[in-house]
């Protein structure tokens, strides 16, 4: 059974918090390895030492919408994540961790002669706000460059890209254009009946000194 308190829109921890989750989030994905099963969603699987348990304190055990990014080489390796926070922190991380080294349909499962040369990232999302707005042109005045998650959404299509993902664009034209591809749209496409979320991260991974 997972501990789970209040959720809450704060999303302040502390530096060590933040070593303990990257810890956990590694050591889900290890104990794959060890387990050598298919099954990477039960929760039964993910076991945390007494140790770690004892130490899980009430910013981690909140429930949250996490992703976790996996680097290998500085390059992409795996991405998964939840934009509902419908379970403890401490939990969607490991749970998504599993995901990111094994399900990510845009990568072959982590080898574990990998597990040594990849780094990890975590993103932890504050809730998601739907933008009252009328066209793009709209979109594009309220969204932050640089600070913003975007969510675009319409029927059964749901894409989303991180704060981070800016880093790969110089204009906010063309990440909602970038967005609207991933999604399966075309670049100008555009619907009345489009939904747009926005959100913001807190980001920290294994590299960080604190």
């Amino acid at each position: 059974m997972s501990l789970v308190t209040e959720p809450t829109k704060s999303f302040e921890l502390t530096p060590e918090d933040k070593q303990q989750l990257l810890l956990l989030a590694r050591q889900a994905i290890e104990e794959q390895f060890a387990q050598k099963s298919e099954n990477i969603d039960s929760e039964n699987s993910l076991s945390l030492n007494s140790t770690l348990k004892s130490t899980l304190n009430s910013r981690l055990t909140r429930p949250a919408a996490t992703f976790v990014t996996l680097y290998k080489a500085g390059e992409l390796r795996g991405c998964i994540g939840s934009l509902e926070a419908r379970q403890a922190l401490y939990l969607d991380i490991m749970k998504n961790a599993r995901a990111a080294a094994f399900s990510d349909p845009r990568f072959p499962p982590l080898d574990f002669s990998e597990i040594n040369q990849i780094r990890l990232s975590i993103s932890v999302l504050t809730e998601h706000v739907l933008l009252d707005i009328n066209n793009e042109q709209e979109l594009l005045a309220k969204l932050e460059f640089g600070k913003d998650g975007l969510i675009l959404e319409e029927g059964s299509r749901r894409a989303t890209f991180l704060p981070s993902v800016w880093s790969h664009f110089s204009d906010k034209h063309s990440f909602v254009e970038a967005l609207k591809c991933k999604a399966g749209w075309t670049s100008d496409y555009w619907s009345t009946n489009m939904k747009c979320f926005t959100y913001q991260s807190l980001e920290f991974s294994e590299n960080d000194k604190g």
